[in-house]
């Protein structure tokens, strides 16, 4: 009976934990909940200019952190670049639930706004959930910027 006590007080500790861990990195600390970060951030975000940057990179962070689906990446080819870079940002969120999406972007002096929405169902779940995001941009702009601005909303479900 005692062990069943203790096993209860550590599961509350743990969850109390993870709650405001959630709590404390989703929501302005640079995760979806809005925030700024930048290069020195702990890799944060990237600007890739070439096909051979983007495939070194999906190739280095495959199954890590990098979770653009398959079908998506066939967009980003040489023709692609040619044009065009690409911003891969990283977002986390309170729960694995809320689906983010990209939605665009707007250059302010030499910080990046990307907005995002959050689809957000009634019920949440209690895991953190990192999403890498893409913004593609003029080639012209990648190196016209140094933070990246999350400006978020929320939409219910």
């Amino acid at each position: 009976m005692v062990k069943l006590g203790i096993k209860k007080i550590i599961l509350t500790v743990v969850v109390t934990v993870m709650c405001l861990t959630a709590f404390i990195f989703g929501s302005g600390m640079g995760g979806v909940g809005g925030g700024t970060f930048n290069t020195t951030d702990g890799n944060r975000f990237v600007v890739l200019t070439s096909k051979s940057q983007f495939d070194e990179y999906v190739a280095s962070h495959e199954g890590d952190l990098f979770n653009v689906p398959e079908s998506e990446r066939s967009n980003y080819d040489g023709k692609f670049f040619e044009t065009n870079a690409l911003v891969l940002f990283l977002t986390d969120g309170m729960s694995g639930s809320i689906k983010v999406v990209y939605e665009g972007y707007k250059l302010k002096g030499n910080e990046l706004h990307v907005t995002v929405k959050e689809l957000s169902p009634a019920i949440h779940t209690m895991d953190l959930k990192y999403n890498t995001l893409c913004a593609a941009i003029p080639q012209e702009l990648a190196n016209s910027f140094n933070k990246v601005v999350i400006d978020s909303y929320r939409v219910e479900i």
